[in-house]
């Protein structure tokens, strides 16, 4: 798990089927002195906005288990989990 910052929407005019209903959201992670690093796009589990920060799971196992996916072949490369209140 990792901390990023919510920095902006993802919007996709053409996308794989079992991406539809799930809000995806570009976040940029960063180190422990809060400096930013790399970015990278996830699903939003957490119902999370921009200037958020928040938890971040690169695992893609995760969603299927959070969005219910057992019988569907769906590809998320993470999870946006939680919200960082402080």
């Amino acid at each position: 798990m990792r901390i990023g910052r919510v920095v902006g929407n993802m919007v996709s005019v053409i996308h794989d089927p079992c991406h539809d209903g799930h809000k995806f959201l570009l976040v940029r992670f960063l180190d422990r002195e809060g400096s930013p690093l790399e970015e990278g796009v996830f699903a939003d589990s957490a119902n999370a906005g921009i200037g958020d920060l928040v938890l971040v799971s690169e695992d893609g196992g995760a969603a299927e288990l959070v969005f219910e996916l057992e019988n569907k072949v769906c590809v998320f490369d993470g999870l946006i989990v939680g919200v960082v209140d402080e």
